[in-house]
């Protein structure tokens, strides 16, 4: 009777060692995911916040000084976020009206 009660002991203490360790494999394969989920939101998020600043010039009639803040926009993010050397570019654009042209700029 003895070696029966110490042998229910053994499987017994096998057992919860055994979900002991299910619990924890759980929990850190958990732990893993968490930071990687957390990091895609957060991707996400920042990419929707730049997208929306341009989002905003995205409509039917812009007015002049819409379309050379849009131009400018870009061309500072390209300069910011660019990891290769700059190529120097030239923009140049004119905005006319029915006469006679009111604005030039251009950019090196």
């Amino acid at each position: 009777m003895e070696n029966a009660t110490k042998a229910l002991v053994m499987a017994g203490g096998i057992l919860i060692a055994i979900m002991i360790l299910a619990a924890l494999l759980y929990a850190s394969t958990y732990w893993k995911i968490m930071p990687e989920k957390q990091d895609e939101t957060t991707a996400a998020k920042q990419l929707s916040e730049f997208n929306q600043q341009y989002e905003s010039y995205d409509r039917d009639a812009l007015y002049g000084t819409d379309l050379v803040t849009v131009l400018n926009k870009a061309i500072d993010n390209n300069e910011r976020y660019d990891a290769k050397p700059r190529r120097k570019y030239v923009y140049k654009y004119r905005i006319y009206n029915k006469y006679r042209c009111l604005w030039r700029a251009t950019y090196i």
